[in-house]
This record gives structure tokens, C-alpha cells and sequence, in this order.
């Protein structure tokens, strides 16, 4: 009683008392309430089940009876004599009827005795149904007020008039046995209206009536009936009238509740002793789970107080052989252990303040050394930073020189599983008595000692260098955690120290090529400027641009673009003199610079000679993840002084040189001139109208006409666009259209092409082809346009082609194959331009859903003197049509070309010959040249 005293005096112990109480009670209670009413709700449906079930059984036995009665009196009617005579009293007695009557003329006959009395006669409905074979049941209520049946049927069916015969049922058989439900249960059958036809028990002889008033057998009075007299009800409805022409009987069955529940009663008042007994027990084991932990319990808080007080050598005590015995000696191991961590702190503060200080790399050697001394006792410590990360060569750290012995090697390697480890960041405990390693560490000066930590000076995935702690006994695990935790600490100085580093280069060098930038290459030029205007030196400026680099980023994708340009960058620096220069300004420019040059006429040659090597490198293939890509590159070049004397100037003039180069053509170098910087500032205002040209719908488009070679008639048209500027200039094609995909206009400028040729081709209702750029192929939503525009001119799909160059289609196959492809389920035909002057021409087209062929007027040009074009064009046609294509030869000028193409088999001619492109209102006319 004493111990269970103090046992509550705890508040721990208290509330969890009270919480194993209520979170056992609750349950118990929850589940004790739910399962008795689950238990009654089951029982309710079962005998609710049953007594419905047994209703159905008795009145289908009720039926069978009324069969067995009916058969009986079809028996006797046909035992009729002519006179109509009753059936004998002996047959009488035999069945289960009595009372026999035979109704004709409106009389009745009683059996054998020849009383007559007055015949009430059935209704015209009982009359038919008998006469059709079948008999009448009616009900008679008795003097005594107990109701008696009658069965009826006609004698004879087949005579006119014949008598009815008529019996009383004999209720003893059709009702049954009185005890066939057992004394708990009760029957009753009610007629029509609820009138009373029989019950088994007296009690429940009013239930007809009480039901009639109640309006029948609605939910209602089932309800009201059975909580009045507090029993369970089953009903069964037997459907009478086809048979017997006389409504549904109702056949009820009642129990008493009482009687019902008496088994779940007896179970509820077993169920509580088992509950109450639960609940004991938990009480009882809660009081001894108790007790069992409020005693080492109190003994940890006593040690937790002194802990709080610092008194770290304070032990906790306590017997039991449990999970508590388990916590006192991890606390008291701990207490120990936070003592010495304690110290161990000061240290590594007093370590973390010096690197945070910003140290140089010679300080932070010293830090090092010094502050793994303070947590560790070893024999020997010494750090080595990586000198190479190729080679893993190692270079010793001096903090004491005098230690090192005089002519030792300051550089070694370790073992490359060592090594490999070491870079993993694992820490790695060697076995001084390895031969191999010993011999490396003493040429590298470093004491013998049985057994060396090896600690990586790791940062994320960086090796700095690497802690070589020696000792003669082995380290344990709490050294090898202490020299880890330490080289980590000593891992973000080296990190801190590399990281302003590379801010450094960062502002100075181009993260993904690493070539200096623009700031670096304009502070390197400054530098040479000064030096070459003191010692009279020129100095050439190389500006470099990829031509087309933007169809690789639109086609393949950013990731392979860079890839492109890290390619670039290694060429250009090897391909270059040490003392030169090669940056990257951005995108796909880059510039080299070309020093100590002693006249204009070297500054020359040399930067011809680099120009020139620059393009061969340049255009050599790049492969890359089974892509080939083969690229040009244009290059302005601009010499100091001639060209200019400041840095803006040099690089501006060689910039302008760089676009010249593009204008003739790319794949080419071109030297500054005044005539170049005229063309750039002419290329701007090409830009500037090139935006208004959109917005004021300047452009417009001629079309000009395919003919079949065999009837010489036009079957369709390429609309080729024309701008005519505000002060009525008319620009050339080649020299707006390269303008316009520099700056990305050419998926605007295809999208209203597309809908003014689909607009024209519906009225004049022959196929119009539409030539598509690089950018609109792959990034301009070409399909939604050509969808778009085929809605809005209501033009059916097969009056409108697609022509890609073949250029285009090769700079991405999957992607080309996937628009393609949907171009051609719109319906729309597809047309290779330019075919035979790409690369990989004959691979390709076994996957390109494509229509049509167009030769390349180059191959047209010669082709009566050269016979190799004529050779390319005699394969092109046999190979388009074996392939199933229309063939088209663009560029037809001479009647002899012509006889040549008709020759060759080609189906479709363009070109001169017939007619250039021409405004809409001129090609109608060509096209029905009857029309004034």
C-alpha cells in the first residue's frame, strides 16, 4: 500500500494512469455499445427474415390446399347426374368439403335432402370466370361471426345453363395445424379489406380490423401495429383473383420482441461481465507498468539535474535489466562524451574563427596543422595538397621545415585504391607495414609511424589535398570521426579561398568554353594597344560569326548547340599561337587577336593565313551523338591602326567586315573597308523597314506557273514573295529574306503567306505551293498555320503545298519525319526544294512522307554542257519515280533544256521559258488567256 502511495504522488505516473484508464474505458465502452447493437440490428433481420419467409411458405401451402380443394370439387361435379343430385353423404364425409349446394334458376339445392332457399347468385364476373373453367371462392360470415369459405364451379361447361356446385372448405384442413409456428409466433390471414379470415392465436383476431381502420397495410400502420403490441411482423401477399376471383389474401406472422431478443438478452448480460473483467485486468496491469517505470524514471531526472549543473561525472543508477538500464548508460556515456566534445569545441571555434578570417593558402596550411594537434594525439600530422589531378601527385605542406629532413622529395603519390577512396571521400585507415607505401612517405619526409589516417580535404566533389595522421597504436573510430569532422572544417577555407577564385575568373572568363570574355579581351587589347603604339607594332582583329548556328539550336536543341560551341572554342585555341588570343563574346561570336605584327604588309598575310586556317577547322564535320553536322563560318577582319585606333572602333569596324563576308555568301573573310561600314548601316535600316514592311502589309505575292511537260498546260504555281518599299523601290528577295530569319520575321511573313496563296488558290482552284523557312519548320507552329489557313479560305487541302528545302528537313530528321508527318495528315502536299544540293539526299527519303521533288536550278543551268548535271538529273527523276514522286526541274530557261527534261522522263517544268512570277491579276489572264 505503501509503494502504491508513492506511486501516485508522481505526476507522470498520475497522468499516465489516467490516460491507460480512459484510452482502455473508451474503447472497451465504444466497442461494447456498437457490438450489442450490431448484435440486435442482425437479430432484427433474421427474425424479421424468417417470419417473412415462413409467411411465404404458409400461404403457398394455403394455395396447394385450395388446389387440393378445387380438384376435389371438379371430382364431384363431374359425378353430377343428369338431376344434378348432390354428392352422396359417404363421399361427403370423405373429403375436406361439406355443405354441398347446387344454384340454378336462382334456387339452391342443399345435398340430398331437396331444401330449397333462396339463391343469391353470383355476379356476371364470377359467372365468367367459372365459364372459363375455373372455380369462385367466396366467404360467408357465420352466426358465431367466424367467416366460412365456399368454393364454386360450374357443372358442366359445355351445356347451356348448367348448374353450379357449391362446398364449405373444411377450415381444419385449410387452415392446418393451430401449432405448426410454435406457441411464439402467431398467424393471421386477412381478406379482402382486411376482412378477418382466420388467426392462430385469439389475441390478434382484431388485427383486420384495426388494420382497416389504419387504411390498410400502409408503412404507417405496420408500424403502429407492431409498436403497439411490441412485436415483430412477416407478411406474405397471395395473389387470388386469377384463380379464384377473389382478391389477395394477406398472410401475416407475429412474434413478440420479448421472445425474439431473449438469446441476444442472455448474451448482453455476458458480454458486460467479460467487459467489466477486460477492464480490471487493464487497470491491474497499468498499476504494475507503473510502478515498474516511475523508479528509474526519477533516477534519470535526478541525473539531468546535475547534468544541468555540469557535473558531468555524475553517474545514474539503476538495477532493473531493462531498456531503463539501457538509457542510464548511454546518459552517463553521453554525459562523458559531451564533456570532452565540450572541450573539443572551444578548440574548433577558436579554428573556425581563423578561416573565417579569409586566410591565404599558407595560413590555412598552419591553421591546419595546429589545430588537429589540439583535438587529436597523434604522432605525426602532415597535409598534402593536390597538385595534379590527373597524375594524383601529391605536394607536402611545410609547417615545421626543420622537421623535414634536408633533400627530401616535397612531392609523392599514393596507391590508386588509396586514392580512388580518398576522392570518394572515404577515410581511409593504412597499414604502415605496406612496403610500397612505407617507401613513398619516407622519401616524402614524413616520420614513420605503424599506422596512417588518411583524411580527404574534401569539399562537395572536390579534392583539395588530403591529412596523413600518424600513429604507433591503431586509431580508434572516435579519432577517425574527429580528423574527418576537422578536414571537413579545413575543406571550406581551401573552398572559400577557391571560390574567390573563381569569381575572379568568372568575371573575366566565359563559363562554358573558358575562353576569356569580353571584358578580358577588351582589357587584353587595351594592353596591346599601348605596347604596340610605343613600339609601332600592328595588331589584327579577327571577328568571328557561325553561320546558321541558330538552326542547330532550333533543330537539335540548346544542349547540343553549346556542345557545338565547346567544340568551336578547342579548335579555335589550338589552332592558334601562344601569344594570341581567342574569346568568346557570346552566342556564336567569338574574336581573335593577333599580336606583334611589325607592318601592314605582315598584319596581312598573317591574318589571311589565320582566316583562312580558321575556315578549314571551322568547317570540317562535328559529330556528335550520330549527328554529322558540317558548318561554315564568316569572319571580318580590321587591323590597328589602320582601320582604327580604340578598342570600340576595331571591334565594330571587324563586326561590319563579318557581316560584309556574310552578304557574299558566308564560309568566307572579309577585310574592313569604308564600303563595309556603308553595308552595315544599310543592313540596319533593312531591319527597320523589314518590321514596318509587316505592320503597313507591304509584302505582296506573284505566282509563278508549273507546266506539265506532256500537255503543256499549267497544273500549278509556287508563290514567291515581292516587296515594293514606301518610296516604291522594288527589294530583292535575297536581299531582305536572309535579314528576316537573322531576326526571326520568317515565321510571321510564312504565316501570311500561307493564307493570302490558300485564298488565291481557291479562286482559282489550281495547287499553289508556299515555300516554308528553317525557323517555321521547326519552331513557328507550321501545322496550326496551315490548318488556320485552309479554315479561313475554306481551301481543300490538295490545292496546297508545302515546300521545305532539303537543307532544312537534314538538321533534325526525328523532328522533320514528326512535322512532316503531320503536315500530311492535314491533307497538304509536301515538296523538297533545292533537292541535290544538301547532304545525305538519297537516306533521307524513304522516311520523309514527301509528294514531290524539285530539282535545283543549278543542275538545270548546265545541263546540255555539263554531263555530270545531266547525270544528276537523270538520277534524280529515275529515283523519285521508283520512289512513286512527282518530279519538278525549276530554273528552265531554253526550248533545249526543255527537250532534254522531256527526254529524262521530268513531269513538271518552271522557269522563264513559260513566264517569271507574276502579280495575281496578270497569272489569271495567263491562265485563261481567252479572257480580255
Amino acid at each position: 500500500m505503501n509503494n502504491q502511495g508513492n506511486l501516485f504522488r508522481s505526476k507522470v505516473a498520475r497522468r499516465v494512469f489516467f490516460l491507460f484508464i480512459v484510452s482502455a474505458l473508451i474503447p472497451v465502452i465504444i466497442l461494447a455499445v456498437l457490438s450489442l447493437n450490431q448484435v440486435r440490428i442482425v437479430s432484427t433481420e433474421q427474425v424479421a427474415s424468417r417470419l417473412k419467409q415462413d409467411a411465404k411458405f404458409y400461404g403457398l401451402s394455403l394455395f396447394d390446399r385450395l388446389k387440393v380443394v378445387e380438384e376435389e370439387l371438379l371430382f364431384h361435379a363431374s359425378m353430377l347426374d343428369a338431376k344434378g343430385t348432390p354428392p352422396s353423404v359417404g363421399a361427403r364425409d370423405a373429403g375436406h368439403l361439406s355443405d354441398w349446394r347446387i344454384h340454378q334458376n336462382g334456387t339452391a339445392r342443399s345435398d340430398g335432402t331437396g331444401e330449397t332457399h333462396e339463391d343469391h347468385g353470383f355476379d356476371e364476373g364470377a359467372i365468367a370466370h367459372m365459364k372459363n373453367g375455373r372455380s369462385v371462392l367466396s366467404v360467408s360470415v357465420q352466426e358465431s361471426g367466424y367467416p366460412a369459405l365456399f368454393m364454386s364451379r360450374i357443372v358442366n361447361l359445355d351445356q347451356e345453363n348448367s348448374p353450379i356446385l357449391s362446398a364449405r372448405i373444411h377450415e381444419s384442413y385449410l387452415w392446418g395445424d393451430q401449432d405448426r409456428f410454435g406457441e411464439k409466433v402467431s398467424a393471421c390471414v386477412l381478406g379482402s379489406s382486411y376482412s378477418y379470415l382466420h388467426c392462430t392465436n385469439a389475441e390478434m383476431h382484431p388485427v383486420g380490423k384495426y388494420l382497416k381502420d389504419q387504411g390498410g397495410l400502409t408503412v404507417q400502420a405496420i408500424e403502429s401495429l407492431v409498436e403497439s403490441k411490441d412485436m415483430l411482423m412477416g407478411r406474405w401477399v397471395l395473389f387470388m383473383q386469377p384463380n379464384y376471383f377473389v382478391n389477395k389474401w394477406n398472410v401475416l406472422l407475429f412474434q413478440h420482441r420479448e421472445e425474439a431478443f431473449a438469446q441476444v438478452k442472455q448474451f448482453s448480460g455476458i458480454y458486460a461481465i467479460v467487459i467489466l473483467m477486460v477492464f480490471l485486468v487493464v487497470v491491474m496491469f497499468t498499476i504494475y507498468l507503473i510502478r515498474r517505470n516511475t523508479v528509474p524514471l526519477e533516477a534519470l531526472l535526478e541525473g539531468i539535474r546535475r547534468f544541468s549543473e555540469q557535473k558531468f561525472s555524475s553517474r545514474v543508477k539503476v538495477n532493473s535489466k531493462d531498456e531503463y538500464k539501457e538509457v542510464a548508460d548511454a546518459f552517463n556515456y553521453m554525459s562523458e562524451r559531451i564533456g570532452n566534445q565540450i572541450n573539443r569545441l572551444k578548440t574548433q571555434a577558436y579554428v573556425d574563427r581563423l578561416i573565417l578570417s579569409r586566410p591565404s593558402v599558407d595560413d590555412i596550411v598552419e591553421i591546419a596543422h595546429d589545430g588537429i594537434r589540439r583535438l587529436l594525439v597523434c604522432d605525426s600530422v602532415d597535409l598534402a595538397l593536390v597538385e595534379d589531378h590527373h597524375s594524383r601527385v601529391f605536394h607536402l605542406k611545410e609547417y615545421k621545415p626543420q622537421d623535414i629532413e634536408i633533400g627530401a622529395s616535397r612531392y609523392f603519390t599514393l596507391d590508386m585504391k588509396v586514392v580512388d577512396k580518398v576522392t570518394q571521400g572515404d577515410t581511409v585507415v593504412v597499414d604502415a607495414s605496406e612496403h610500397e607505401l612505407q617507401t613513398r612517405l619516407q622519401k616524402a619526409g614524413i616520420a614513420d609511424c605503424n599506422y596512417y589516417l588518411v583524411l580527404p580535404v574534401l569539399n562537395v566533389d572536390e579534392l583539395f589535398g588530403i591529412f596523413i595522421l600518424g600513429f604507433q597504436d591503431q586509431p580508434g573510430q572516435e579519432e577517425v570521426d574527429l580528423g574527418k569532422e576537422f578536414s571537413n572544417r579545413i575543406a571550406v577555407a581551401f573552398a572559400n579561398a577557391a571560390w574567390e577564385e573563381k569569381l575572379y575568373n568568372q568575371a573575366r572568363y566565359d563559363t562554358l568554353t573558358s575562353l576569356p570574355n569580353r571584358a578580358s579581351l577588351e582589357e587584353r587589347l587595351e594592353q596591346e594597344i599601348s605596347h604596340a603604339s610605343r613600339v609601332n607594332e600592328y595588331i589584327v582583329v579577327l571577328f568571328l560569326d557561325l553561320d546558321r548556328f541558330k538552326n542547330i539550336n532550333d533543330s537539335l536543341g540548346h544542349e547540343f548547340g553549346d556542345a557545338v560551341l565547346k567544340e568551336m572554342s578547342s579548335r579555335l585555341h589550338t589552332s592558334l599561337r601562344e601569344e594570341d588570343t581567342v574569346a568568346r563574346l557570346g552566342g556564336d561570336e567569338f574574336v581573335v587577336m593577333l599580336r606583334g605584327l611589325e607592318s601592314s604588309e605582315m598584319a596581312g598575310v598573317t591574318a589571311t593565313t589565320v582566316a583562312e586556317k580558321i575556315v578549314d577547322i571551322v568547317s570540317r564535320p562535328v559529330v556528335l551523338d550520330d549527328h554529322e553536322i558540317r558548318m561554315t563560318t564568316s569572319i571580318g577582319i580590321s587591323v590597328y591602326p589602320t582601320d582604327a585606333e580604340d578598342i570600340n572602333t576595331l571591334l565594330r569596324n571587324a563586326d561590319s567586315a563579318m557581316y560584309h563576308a556574310k552578304d557574299l555568301g558566308r564560309g568566307n573573310f572579309q577585310f574592313y573597308s569604308e564600303e563595309l561600314n556603308a553595308a552595315a548601316n544599310y543592313r540596319l535600316q533593312m531591319e527597320t523597314k523589314l518590321h514596318r514592311a509587316i505592320e503597313k502589309e507591304e509584302f505582296e505575292l506573284h505566282y509563278q506557273p508549273k507546266i506539265d511537260s506532256r500537255t503543256q498546260k499549267v497544273i500549278s504555281c509556287e508563290a514567291l514573295i515581292r516587296w515594293t518599299d514606301l518610296d516604291g523601290t522594288r527589294v530583292e528577295p535575297s536581299k531582305f529574306i536572309s535579314v528576316a530569319e537573322d531576326i526571326g520575321l520568317t515565321t510571321v511573313i510564312g504565316e501570311w503567306a500561307l493564307k493570302k496563296a490558300s485564298s488565291q488558290a481557291k479562286a482559282w482552284q489550281i495547287p499553289v505551293s508556299v515555300n516554308i523557312s528553317a525557323r517555321h519548320f521547326y519552331h513557328g507552329n507550321l501545322v496550326d498555320h496551315v490548318k488556320s489557313a485552309l479554315e479561313e479560305s475554306d481551301l481543300e487541302p490538295k490545292y496546297l503545298e508545302i515546300e521545305i528545302t532539303e537543307t532544312t528537313t537534314m538538321h533534325n530528321m526525328e523532328r522533320s519525319v514528326q512535322v512532316l508527318s503531320a503536315l500530311k495528315e492535314v491533307g497538304v502536299r509536301i515538296s523538297i526544294d533545292d533537292f541535290g544540293t544538301g547532304y545525305s539526299s538519297l537516306n533521307y527519303l524513304k522516311h520523309f512522307p514527301v509528294d514531290t521533288l524539285k530539282i535545283d536550278r543549278i543542275f538545270i543551268k548546265n545541263i546540255l554542257q555539263d554531263e555530270k548535271d545531266l547525270a544528276i538529273v537523270k538520277s534524280t527523276v529515275s529515283l523519285a519515280h521508283n520512289l512513286g514522286l512527282n518530279v519538278v526541274a525549276e530554273g528552265v530557261e531554253y526550248e533545249e533544256q526543255k527537250r532534254a527534261l522531256d527526254e529524262l522522263g521530268c513531269d513538271e517544268l518552271q522557269g522563264y521559258l513559260y513566264s517569271r512570277a507574276l502579280p495575281p491579276e496578270q497569272f489569271h489572264k495567263y491562265l485563261n488567256p481567252d479572257i480580255s
